[in-house]
């Protein structure tokens, strides 16, 4: 697939590319900060052998999601090659009217989104369960931030974290942060028009069928069974 035959739907995803790039700095800058402070109290205290493991834990963290950033980007280049051209189309003549918000493009055949620092195109046809995901950051088993994000699972067994931000905590008495509910409808919305089947929801049902069974999973979501 080559976007220079869809300019605007390329503009579109140079601009979603451009947020998650934006992010992806911020984290990096996070992760270099953190072990920075670490060595830095160690070399201040030598003693502090907590100071020297949570510097490495920090550097490893960081290393580990490089890594994991590199490996998304086949996978992420195939939810583009499994694009029909007449989909790729009303892409780019849709593109210049559609709002990018959280990373992401809603369009009339699927999602534009960053995913693991690359931009992949989620199709309705193709999604079979979303939930939303809910993160907590701690710093010496303080928590110090929550980052909430929506989980997209499509029918060829890939899990797409999209649209993550960080958000407040929930509050005594909320279900769920109203930040992770704003994501999660945006995202149903137009899936359940598409795809009234599809699973919704971190369910312990839902979990160990797709580890024993993906493929009713698929067919449920198809409205196979």
């Amino acid at each position: 697939m080559n976007l220079k035959e869809y300019p605007q739907l390329a503009a579109a995803v140079r601009k979603v590319r451009s947020s998650i790039v934006g992010a992806a700095v911020l984290l990096g800058l996070v992760f270099a900060g953190l072990v920075y402070a670490e060595l830095r109290t160690y070399f201040y205290d030598p003693r502090d052998k907590w100071a020297l493991g949570a510097a490495v834990l920090f550097l490893v963290l960081g290393v580990v999601t490089v890594i994991a950033v590199a490996r998304s980007g086949k996978k992420a280049k195939q939810t583009w090659t499994r694009a029909t051209r007449e989909e790729l189309q009303r892409l780019d003549s849709e593109a210049p009217y559609l709002e990018i918000r959280d990373h992401a493009m809603i369009a009339s055949d699927g999602i534009v989104a960053g995913a693991g620092g690359k931009a992949v195109f989620l199709p309705y046809r193709d999604i079979v369960w979303v939930y939303g995901n809910h993160t907590t950051q701690r710093m010496y088993g303080i928590p110090v931030g929550h980052s909430y994000s929506v989980m997209v699972v499509d029918r060829y067994r890939n899990y797409w974290q999209i649209m993550a931000g960080a958000g407040k905590r929930i509050k005594k008495g909320e279900d769920q942060s109203p930040e992770l509910e704003a994501k999660l409808e945006r995202v149903l919305e137009p899936v359940r028009k598409a795809r009234p089947n599809v699973l919704v929801g971190y369910d312990g049902g839902y979990v160990q069928l797709a580890q024993q069974d993906f493929d009713r999973l698929v067919r449920i979501a198809d409205g196979a069974e």
